[in-house]
């Protein structure tokens, strides 16, 4: 039966409620539905909010929701064994369409935005999932306090296998962690899946990270001179080896990432997944970010053990990389998208990196604003990697930088101001367009858009951030206006606007994890109690 016939026969007989159901919001029937609250106790059943939880420290299966009533949670979430198993994944049953698919037990946050908030109060993720498989969190505000002042970096958000549970046995591997809908401030990591390899090869694989917000969240830990990037893939593990995407970048805004620190300081980072041989496909794709202390978006390879991991970084809009001053650690040059290898007479760059239709602007010609420093370039290479790929015909990213120096083999433009660098050769840069996008409002996004974000009243990220997908209505000022492109042709590049109108082509819909299915992103309706999956926070593929 088609879907129209099926909510006609809906609404006959008296099942759908019309004024909760939209063209926008899809039911999601969970299998079994439990409470969680700041007051709860985890001796109580979980069936209603008067026998809430505690933590989601219980047994459940995929497909099952627990609610989490509003309010200021502490430690509920990061402590040892807080997390429950999760069986029978995926579902056979329930969900979006009856049919199941869903690979997640779910924590989700009653209110709007802003109304689940978890403050770890320092050196203490704030949302750690440990040691588990098959968790989602959606609509929490998180910070761990600033950065850490012990010898270690721990995320807002987390799924690794270290810090507070202990490391994992050699051969333990992770899966499917999702966090949907979500926001990480002034922390030492914003999301921070990672593998730790402590006790022998061990980690994480189907990572997500969807339609959050990173705000001033790559602090770090500077007394020890380690930090990482606000959202920060690191040495995944494989734990199988199915074709499709396993890790997923989609939606997300990250900025303002800029304390100094003797390392990395990225909005983004897909950082050593060579450590394992990991062979998965990882997409970054449709994000923004803005004001990196170093790279906007850096992947970083070792060489640590022969990989063929595929990234495809597509359609993302970057503005503002390279605002610290880093004579002291790095000594060359640095690009928004930076594409680097630590071995300097290095070639691999695992299975292959795609760089496409990406819009990049840099604000300054030098690091951190001072040229007895290094220059910043829209783009750089760190050497003659034969199987990235740069731009093309019909997937050019749009480059501008500042640069007036070229400290490299090659730079294009071929005379100054420079957008790209390489330290392989000019045909290492690929085909670009190498002019300014034309962003609306960079002074406003500068001065009053990179704050925490308020996002009090708000029901998804993206709105906050200025777009209404569902009356298509863009505000101005805001973070997504701003960093609007002006410049005729720049449309197809760069973040695009999300559509509650799902597609059946196209990168999104080749790209899109079908392990995602009913999760992206859900919303409780306390007055009926009942589960949507909404359409306004990212464009999904349809039945997804």
């Amino acid at each position: 039966m088609s879907r129209r016939l099926c909510a006609l026969a809906a609404v006959l007989a008296g099942l759908v409620l019309a004024s909760t159901v939209s063209a926008q919001t899809t039911i999601f029937k969970p299998l079994h539905l439990y409470y969680l609250s700041t007051s709860g106790n985890d001796q109580n059943s979980g069936t209603s909010p008067n026998e809430a939880w505690a933590t989601p420290d219980h047994a459940v299966d995929c497909g099952d929701v627990i609610i989490a009533a509003t309010g200021n949670y502490t430690n509920q979430f990061n402590q040892a064994s807080i997390w429950g198993p999760v069986s029978n994944c995926p579902s056979t049953s329930g969900g979006i369409d009856g049919r199941g698919g869903i690979y997640f037990a779910t924590v989700l946050c009653a209110g709007t935005l802003g109304t689940c908030n978890v403050n770890s109060g320092g050196n203490a993720s704030a949302v750690d999932i440990q040691q588990r498989s098959n968790w989602a969190v959606e609509g929490f505000m998180a910070t761990t306090d600033g950065a850490d002042t012990s010898n270690q970096v721990v995320p807002a958000f987390d799924g690794d296998c270290a810090v507070q549970v202990g490391d994992c046995a050699a051969g333990d591997i992770y899966h499917h962690i999702a966090f949907v809908n979500d926001i990480a401030y002034n922390s030492s990591d914003g999301f921070g899946p990672a593998g730790n390899d402590a006790a022998g090869v061990s980690g994480m694989d189907y990572m997500a990270v969807v339609g959050d917000i990173a705000q001033n969240s790559a602090q770090g830990n500077p007394g020890f001179d380690y930090c990482v990037a606000a959202i920060d893939i690191v040495a995944p593990v494989n734990y199988d080896t199915k074709p499709g995407t396993h890790i997923y970048i989609y939606g997300n805004f990250s900025y303002n990432n800029m304390t100094p620190c003797a390392t990395d300081v990225e909005n983004y980072m897909f950082d050593t997944w060579d450590a394992y041989g990991y062979s998965g496909q990882g997409v970054a794709q449709n994000n923004m970010g803005w004001l990196a202390g170093r790279f906007g978006f850096q992947v970083f390879d070792q060489e640590i053990e022969p990989s063929s991991a595929k990234v495809y970084i597509l359609n993302n809009t970057l503005f503002g990389g390279g605002e610290l001053n880093d004579p002291c650690c790095f000594g060359w040059a640095e690009g928004d998208i930076n594409i680097q290898n630590s071995n300097p007479n290095g070639s691999s760059m695992w299975g292959g990196v795609t760089i496409q239709n990406n819009l990049v602007e840099e604000n300054q010609a030098w690091q951190g604003g001072d040229n007895q420093g290094y220059p910043e370039f829209a783009f750089l290479i760190g050497g003659p990697y034969s199987n990235v790929t740069v731009g093309g015909s019909g997937s050019q990213n749009y480059l501008y930088g500042l640069a007036t120096e070229c400290n490299g083999p090659a730079c294009l433009p071929t005379s100054a101001p420079y957008a790209a660098e390489s330290f392989g050769t000019v045909s290492n840069l690929g085909t670009n367009y190498y002019v300014s996008p034309g962003f609306r409002n960079t002074s406003d996004l500068i001065s009053d858009r990179s704050g925490t974000p308020n996002c009090s009243g708000f029901t998804n990220t993206t709105a906050c951030m200025g777009w209404n997908a569902n009356t298509r209505t863009l505000t101005n000022p805001s973070a997504i206006y701003d960093l609007q492109p002006t410049v005729i042709g720049t449309n197809r590049a760069g973040y695009q606007l999300p559509s509650t109108t799902c597609v059946t082509s196209g990168p999104i819909y080749t790209y899109y994890p079908t392990w995602l299915k009913g999760i992206v992103y859900l919303h409780w309706n306390s007055f009926n109690k009942t589960i949507t999956e909404n359409s306004d926070l990212v464009t999904k593929p349809c039945g997804m």
